[in-house]
């Protein structure tokens, strides 16, 4: 066996090639998958295991969905090929040689690439260990379509290194791009290859500095990435990571790629008021990304998750719908279905544009096969946490996700909710919900489930207190610095199909008593209830007829009666109080553990 072997590489070693020019042109077109010419192919020395080969006139015709024109037209190529990996089926070549060359890289919207017939593998073959390379007269350029990125670039490659200089845009924005790599000594073992690659322009720049495996080895290298860009999606558009659009970024990082699998570590940033470290790692299996890792942001402002033009967008809904309390957040999970991984999140402090009790966030996101899990999410308050679970359902490609609550707020400050410093008392709440959506504001404005609030062992101004039993007399005279006992608020919310019942809610207060009925479209977050009220003690003047409640959560509208109505309310209270027939129930203390366990109960 060892002399056929040997016998087949002498004769290999021996042979003329120029009868292979079929078969080589052959070869290529069905890897590319267009027609391939090659207008002559010799060997350049008589015998050697390691054959310099000579290809003149070579031309790689357009796909034909690429459009017109050639792939690529190289006048002179000369290849030292050693023939021991050939007998394994493996092209490496030790020394290449162009010069004269023109190539025209396209990739369409869908992604299919014409330099590449077959699908990317997810391991990458070993890098080829070239010991000399010579570019003379090359000229470079690339067409993207799924990326909106355009590049036209001159490379030159001799004793004094590797150059590349060119112009292009990325989502239509100009840049300049230039790269330069060591030389390479002649005789010289293959080994790790410097470089320095940097696009450049006004709206996003990104260098990288590092070293190859081997020149050229593009699949497997390590450098210190820094970058910037007024958008995050336009750092996307060179590193395909699928993120969304933001305010401005910066990015410094420590990055290893063995491909397919990217390992980013000592990863620190700014986004807008943001500012984050972290470590991540990206790899490729059966066609998916695994991503996994963690975030820790010193500061996080959720408004710097949205670009100019997100933020434009929401503006013009905030001036056809109003403030809303629900988040339009987007959680639509279709450019991540072929994306897994798991991330640990930590924001230390929590930046907002509008009063917000929260201060910070911790949790957990997982991700698989169309299932985001943040579990556990936690967010803190300056008294009290809001804990609980959170998932976006759309597997199996279900065109609209489903979002799913699970959270308990528990110890929290009722000022801290109402706004009101005067408002004192412990706040609890919980809420379980689930509904379809794009975002999660169409989602629980679909959703069915329950909400319950409770407070409790509070405080209150005594003038609040005697208006909330509708007892109109001792609320208008009532001192400022007067208070009352809060002994409870709870309500229970019965939702279904994004319209919540009141079911109902009590405010109870050492003074007073109220009940509201009614309902809270949480689509629209409109509100259409009654309210009626009842002191515990004499009254001076009480109204008694039930108050419609309208307006939105994040603004209700108590209506009271009219202008011209008040006067004669006022003469039948003043009538009532002076004849002393004011004798309509008075409240009595609700039972508020019960209430309470009610509102909460899961």
């Amino acid at each position: 066996m060892t002399a056929i072997v040997a016998g087949a590489v002498l004769a290999a070693a021996l042979a003329p090639i120029g009868w292979l020019r079929p078969t080589v042109e052959q070869r290529l077109a069905a890897a590319i998958g267009a027609p391939v010419h090659i207008g002559s192919l010799r060997r350049l020395d008589h015998f050697s295991l390691s054959p310099r080969i000579a290809l003149r006139g070579l031309v790689i015709a357009q796909p034909d969905w690429a459009g017109k024109g050639d792939l690529a037209r190289i006048d002179s190529l000369v290849v030292r090929l050693p023939l021991w990996p050939l007998l394994s089926g493996r092209v490496a070549p030790r020394e290449i040689a162009v010069d004269g060359a023109a190539l025209a890289l396209v990739r369409d919207a869908s992604g299919r690439e014409n330099w590449r017939r077959e699908k990317k593998p997810d391991r990458a073959a070993p890098p080829i260990a070239l010991s000399a390379i010579t570019i003379r007269n090359a000229r470079i350029s690339y067409a993207d379509a799924k990326r909106d990125r355009r590049f036209d670039a001159t490379a030159t490659f001799d004793p004094a290194g590797f150059r590349l200089a060119g112009t292009g845009t990325v989502l239509g924005q100009p840049v300049t791009l230039s790269a330069t790599g060591a030389a390479i000594a002649a005789g010289a073992k293959p080994g790790r290859w410097p470089f320095v690659a940097v696009i450049d322009g006004k709206a996003l720049a990104m260098r990288a500095e590092g070293a190859m495996d081997r020149p050229f080895a593009v699949d497997h290298f390590t450098a210190r990435v820094t970058a910037r860009g007024d958008d995050l999606k336009l750092l996307d558009a060179i590193i395909e990571a699928g993120l969304p659009g933001t305010q401005p970024v910066t990015l410094v990082a420590d990055v290893r790629h063995d491909a397919p699998d990217w390992t980013v570590r000592k990863l620190s940033g700014t986004m807008g008021r943001s500012a984050f470290t972290g470590a991540v790692t990206v790899a490729k299996r059966d066609g998916r990304s695994i991503i996994t890792g963690a975030l820790d942001a010193a500061r996080l402002d959720f408004d710097d998750l949205s670009n100019a033009q997100g933020r434009a967008i929401a503006r013009a809904k905030l001036r056809t719908s109003g403030p809303r309390l629900i988040p339009d957040t987007a959680i639509d999970l279709k450019r991540m279905h072929k994306t897994d991984g798991e991330i640990r999140f930590t924001a230390r402090r929590l930046l907002w544009r509008t009063p917000t009790p929260f201060t910070a966030m911790r949790g957990t996101l997982r991700l698989d096969h169309g299932l985001l899990t943040v579990d556990p999410l936690e967010l803190a308050l300056p008294r009290g946490t809001l804990r609980g679970r959170a998932t976006v359902d759309q597997r199996n490609g279900a065109a609209v996700p489903l979002l799913t609550l699970d959270l308990t707020l528990s110890g929290a400050a009722l000022a801290s909710f109402s706004g009101d410093s005067d408002l004192s008392g412990r706040f609890d709440a919980r809420a379980k919900l689930a509904g379809r959506g794009v975002t999660v504001r169409e989602a629980l404005g679909r959703a069915t489930g329950t909400v319950g609030l409770a407070a409790r062992d509070g405080v209150l101004p005594a003038r609040l207190a005697a208006f909330i039993g509708f007892d109109v007399g001792h609320g208008l005279l009532a001192k400022k610095d007067k208070t009352a006992g809060l002994r409870c608020l709870a309500m229970r919310l019965a939702v279904r199909d994004g319209v919540g019942r009141i079911d109902p809610l009590i405010v109870d207060t050492t003074r007073s008593q109220a009940r509201a009925t009614g309902t809270i479209n949480l689509a629209s977050e409109r509100l259409n209830a009654r309210l009626t009220g009842a002191p515990k003690g004499k009254t001076l003047l009480r109204y008694d007829a039930p108050l419609p409640v309208g307006g939105t959560i994040k603004a209700p509208e108590l209506t009271l009666p009219s202008k011209a109505e008040r006067p004669r309310q006022l003469l039948k209270m003043l009538g009532r109080a002076i004849s002393g027939k004011n004798h309509a129930p008075r409240a009595e203390d609700a039972d508020c553990n019960a209430l309470i366990a009610r509102a909460l109960a899961g």
